[in-house]
Formats: C-alpha cells, sequence, structure tokens
C-alpha cells in the first residue's frame, strides 16, 4: 500500500501527485481510534471526519489527530443524512458515517482541482487546512496550536469550505518540495 501511495504522489496527474481523500473511521461506538489506521493516518492522505448538521461529533466518529478536515454526515435519529445515487438508478437519503463525508470531500477538492489543474498533492492540503474553519463545529477538545489555528481531533482543521478553496486555488503559488 505504502508504495502504492508513494507512485500516486510522484507519478499520479502528471507528476502532480494524486490526492487521496480518506474517510477517518467510524469506529468511534468502540472506542476505535483513527491514528492506528496506515491509511488515513499516512502523510499522502486528506484523513477527513463527519459533523452533525447540529455541529456534533458523531456517535460512530473516531478522534484523531491525523483528521485534516470535516464534511457534514448523520448523526443522531432525527437528523438528516446524505441523499446521494444508490443502486438500480435509484437515490437513497441515508447515506451515513465518514463513508459519506470523504466522498463529500473529493467533491470539493475536484472543484479546486478544476480551479487551478496545477495544484500538487501537497498544494490541496496546504488548501483544505488553510480555509476549513470552524464554524459552529462542537467538540471538547477544540485547541489552538502552534501557528494560531483551531484544531480538534474530531474535526481537524473545521469543516471545508468549498466557495474558499476554490478561491484561493485560483491564484495558489504551489509550495516547495
Amino acid at each position: 500500500a505504502m508504495r502504492a501511495f508513494i507512485e500516486g504522489v510522484t507519478k499520479g496527474r502528471s507528476g502532480k501527485g494524486s490526492i487521496f481523500v480518506w474517510a477517518s473511521g467510524n469506529g468511534g461506538r468502540d472506542n476505535d481510534n483513527c491514528n492506528c489506521d496506515g491509511y488515513t493516518n499516512s502523510i499522502w492522505t486528506l484523513s477527513i471526519s463527519s459533523a452533525t448538521e447540529n455541529g456534533l461529533v458523531p456517535w460512530y466518529s473516531e478522534a484523531c489527530s491525523s483528521t485534516l478536515a470535516t464534511t457534514y454526515s448523520s448523526g443522531s435519529s432525527g437528523e438528516r443524512q446524505v441523499v446521494t445515487t444508490d443502486l438500480h438508478h435509484m437515490c437513497t437519503s441515508s447515506h451515513t458515517g465518514t463513508s459519506a463525508s470523504a466522498p463529500l470531500a473529493a467533491g470539493i477538492c475536484a472543484l479546486a482541482l478544476e480551479a487551478n489543474r496545477q495544484l500538487t498533492w501537497r498544494d490541496m492540503q496546504h488548501i483544505v487546512v488553510a480555509t476549513a474553519r470552524p464554524a459552529n463545529l462542537r467538540a471538547p477538545d477544540w485547541t489552538i496550536n502552534g501557528v494560531g489555528r483551531n484544531v480538534s481531533h474530531s474535526f481537524g482543521y473545521g469543516l471545508m469550505d468549498a466557495a474558499a478553496m476554490v478561491r484561493v486555488a485560483r491564484t495558489w503559488q504551489t509550495v516547495p518540495e
């Protein structure tokens, strides 16, 4: 798997690097920790968590330091879930978990890449972190890190912001190797 990641970030997209978006995990009820997942804690992935529509940590969410950002997903009974395509040319209104959040994040990354096709895999990580916002997300572990940014093991740097990512991507200068 590591070889595949390295190949992807060095050769994918004509050398700009593949963008690997990974769900942070749905084992929170069992006290799983996504730091123990070799894919989500990889430096080559964007680890994405979930928030309920009310800005809470979902019951299934795995908190860990590898989480970079969050998108909305399902939560408690009575809260809305993600609507998406399903089998047999149908749609479902009950897609849930970080398994619903990661595809939303991938779509947001695709919008940023459409705005600037020269973005590298590292640029995308920087843009996600720079534009994510804590918004109305509620978790007991929000703290200010060494560069003055709010960060949480439950939500990373906060909600991904598609409009901000596209705006920043348009004029982004590639980060040095």
